[in-house]
């Protein structure tokens, strides 16, 4: 399926907080019901263990989703030495970011700094890069690698129509059956849930859209080569996503 960059309202600044909070909300839900971002600890655990001891980890995009947040206790766990853990995100969510702190045990320092970071470090995008156009990616990818001595790019999702069908269909239908059970309960979440279905609307256009913005593992190689860093040993690929699909990852590291 060719890459097409279709319009995301995430990533509008138009799209009021609270639809873009409730949104993430949904997707942390739906993340630690089926345990999403679990594929890439084994990703992770290569990294840890090319680079060591790393001293800090730099998350990107790291509101929506819930990025690492997800795996915080188990991304602790690959090593024994502590790592200063960086949260980045161009939205500020006070909220959101005490929620997902709660989430992965605490520690993580939302500051919204960009300091140069305690070396060795790791670069972490989840779920975010296909938010960027194909310039936006190519710097954004050269930035990580100037930056960190090991990155992981990583999507939980594949371009197919299998997930096309689900996205549409089985979505929309579980937004309106767990709409009640998603923490914090909120009686504005079920207004713009069965009154005025804005929330359903939006979670499945991004959604969809957000496949039709994927790219391929060659892709991701093919923007790795352009980043110029020959210093870096490079690796894309898929791994199964315990859901009967395939996560794609964009791996790299300091030779």
């Amino acid at each position: 399926m060719k890459r097409v960059e279709v319009f995301q309202f995430s990533t509008w600044s138009r799209t009021p907080v609270f639809l873009r909070r409730m949104t993430d909300e949904f997707l942390d839900f739906i993340v630690g019901s089926v345990r999403a971002n679990h594929p890439f600890l084994p990703l992770l655990r290569e990294l840890f263990g090319q680079i060591r001891p790393v001293r800090s980890v730099t998350v990107e995009e790291a509101l929506g989703g819930g990025g690492p947040a997800h795996i915080g206790r188990e991304l602790r766990t690959l090593q024994s030495e502590e790592f200063h853990w960086i949260m980045r995100d161009g939205f500020r969510d006070d909220e959101r970011a005490r929620f997902l702190n709660d989430l992965a045990g605490g520690g993580l320092d939302w500051s919204g700094a960009a300091p140069a970071p305690e070396k060795p470090s790791l670069g972490v995008m989840i779920n975010s890069f296909h938010r960027f156009s194909g310039e936006e990616s190519l710097r954004r990818l050269r930035e990580l690698a100037e930056r960190h001595d090991g990155l992981l790019i990583g999507e939980g999702n594949n371009k197919s129509l299998r997930q096309v069908i689900g996205m549409t269909l089985i979505v929309p239908l579980f937004i309106l059956l767990t709409s009640p059970f998603i923490k914090p309960f909120r009686w504005s979440r079920l207004f713009w849930t069965y009154v005025i279905p804005a929330l359903p609307f939006l979670i499945v256009w991004d959604g969809v859209a957000a496949l039709f913005r994927l790219h391929t593992p060659e892709q991701l190689l093919e923007l790795a080569r352009r980043t110029g860093r020959h210093d870096y040993r490079w690796r894309a690929g898929k791994l199964p996503n315990n859901r009967g699909g395939f996560i794609i990852y964009l791996l790299g590291s300091r030779r």
